[in-house]
């Protein structure tokens, strides 16, 4: 869909164009409308407006001015001229500003729609242009280092990857690692020298130290790196061809050197622990989980340390894995993504029902990671559980009553899960319905007013095209529907019940032009006011 922007001093071609084309059947979700190249210039800054439509002649910022003014920001935006003069050195300038059409008034609304197809069509041609393959891998590029680095952490997370998926990113990535060569995992652990309240300079230290090690082991590796969220650097260090053994024998002998030169060049202290070597990309997750928790209970508090190669295993903690495999029961539920929560929750209780099924702890385990995320979710949004549930099971769980099987506690777990998504869309509706009434009351209260779409928007806090989407789907009809419905419902009645002039009338629901109400007012009822009046 697209949105449009109508410029022109002239109140009643405004108004024409936005009541009788029928903008939705030709891909138009938003139509706005200014009085001048200024208010457009305006609109265009808050608004992603696709077609300008604008006259040539106007007060203050002529038409082809405008258009100047539009193609030096914003290229994708499609325009087309009006002018009620036809003189051929008009369309020669409209088409050197890089119109894409030019319309002779009176408008003929039939060419105007062939002008608008064929704007949109521009349009997506430029957006077609943009997200193109090499706009694609420009951007890519640009990115590069961030990419990389976000897939690293993706690993260490233990995010599962196909083999053909991971060795695509590798590729779009430039990351020279094959799939089944060997690789080990270096944790650094930045000392307290290096603690600061300031992001800006624990980002330098970390971007200093991260240079130093590249430059150090750089000659020997291909690095790879990242920082997780105990704001440790993990590198993912492979030697390509190089023997395992050798491999090992060189991290020994550099890695006192990257903390010599830590000391030396940044004044600080830096702890490393070195993974032993594995065929990528099998266990990182587990890997560098071992060497988190090998620096914690081996390293502790020490400073300074370096943990060379050994047969470091994977710890198994005994936890219910799937409780804390990203991404978290959590992240699915304050995203609304119900159906992937409850697949999460469904994997939990198969490896409690295989692993833990007689393990009262590890049912406690699950409780409590799973009520912490539903209470969360929950008191986020101003609720508790006796808002939504008052009778039901968690209630009780508060008060810590044991559930007896992994059974119970997933009957429990799907029963609140369906009681809270219920509870989210009875909000979400009554949240739509407000919305719905206060763009009827805005419209009641300015009808006499020109009631514009974005005027509409910004008094509920809402983009213009969400806003309408929104009520057709809670009305079935569009808010220019229903504006022209309640005008037309409103002249009905002042004629029956008034005295009042015609021309008042029209002033009165927002016409400012008496003639143009008469029209539109004939077509809807095939008789003209005075007609209806009088019969």
């Amino acid at each position: 869909m697209h949105q449009v922007l109508i410029v022109d001093d002239e109140m009643p071609v405004v108004e024409g164009l936005v009541e009788i084309v029928d903008w939705e059947t030709l891909g138009i979700d938003a139509v706005f409308s200014a009085a001048d190249g200024y208010e457009a210039l305006e609109l265009l800054d808050k608004y992603a407006i696709d077609i300008v439509i604008t006259d040539i002649r106007m007060p203050g910022l002529s038409g082809l001015e405008l258009i100047r003014r539009i193609k030096e920001t914003r290229t994708n935006t499609a325009c087309i001229v009006l002018s009620g003069y036809a003189e051929f050195d008009y369309a020669k300038q409209a088409v050197a500003s890089q119109a894409v059409d030019y319309i002779v008034k009176p408008v003929d609304f039939r060419e105007l729609e062939e002008a608008v197809r064929k704007a949109a069509s521009v349009v997506d041609s430029r957006r077609m242009e943009i997200s193109s393959y090499t706009k694609a891998s420009q951007t890519l590029k640009e990115n590069l280092v961030l990419l990389r680095e976000k897939l690293a952490s993706h690993l260490i997370r233990g995010i599962k990857y196909t083999d053909d998926t991971l060795k695509n990113k590798l590729e779009e990535l430039e990351l020279p690692y094959a799939l089944g060569s060997t690789y080990s995992l270096l944790l650094v652990r930045l000392e307290e020298e290096f603690s600061t309240e300031n992001i800006q300079d624990r980002s330098l230290y970390e971007y200093a130290v991260i240079n130093i090690v590249s430059e150090i082991l750089g000659s020997q590796f291909t690095l790879w790196h990242c920082k997780d969220e105990h704001d440790y650097l993990v590198f993912l260090l492979s030697a390509g061809g190089s023997a395992s053994l050798n491999q090992t024998q060189i991290i020994n002998q550099l890695g006192p050197e990257i903390q010599h030169c830590v000391r030396t060049y940044l004044k600080g202290r830096v702890s490393l622990i070195l993974s032993a070597d594995d065929s990528f990309p099998q266990r990182i997750s587990e890997t560098y989980q071992s060497l988190v928790s090998t620096l914690l209970q081996t390293v502790g508090n020490d400073r300074d340390c370096f943990i060379s190669p050994g047969p470091v295993q994977a710890v198994d903690t005994g936890a219910v894995r799937s409780l804390y495999e990203p991404p978290s029961l959590l992240h699915m539920l304050e995203a609304g993504r119900w159906d992937d929560a409850r697949t999460k929750l469904a994997g939990i209780f198969d490896e409690l029902q295989t692993d833990w099924s007689h393990s009262q702890e590890h049912l406690l385990e699950a409780y409590f990671m799973i009520a912490q995320s539903y209470l969360h979710l929950l008191h986020k949004s101003d609720k508790t559980i006796s808002n939504i549930a008052p009778n039901h099971t968690l209630t009780s769980a508060l008060h810590l009553k044991p559930f007896t099987s992994a059974l119970e506690l997933n009957r429990w777990a799907f029963g609140t899960l369906t009681l809270i998504q219920e509870d989210s869309d009875l909000k979400l509706q009554n949240g739509r319905t407000q919305l719905v009434k206060k763009i009827r009351e805005y419209i009641d209260d300015h009808l006499s007013e020109g009631i514009s779409l974005q005027a509409l928007a910004e008094h509920i806090y809402l983009h213009p095209s969400y806003a309408a989407k929104i009520y057709r789907q809670e009305t079935g009809e569009s808010v220019t529907d229903y504006l022209f419905r309640i005008r037309m419902e409103r002249a009905v009645y002042l004629l029956n019940h008034s005295n009042e002039k015609v021309q008042d009338i029209a002033a009165e629901l927002g016409y400012q032009n008496t003639a143009y109400f008469i029209k539109v007012f004939k077509e809807h009822f095939r008789l003209t006011p005075h007609e209806f009046r009088n019969k």
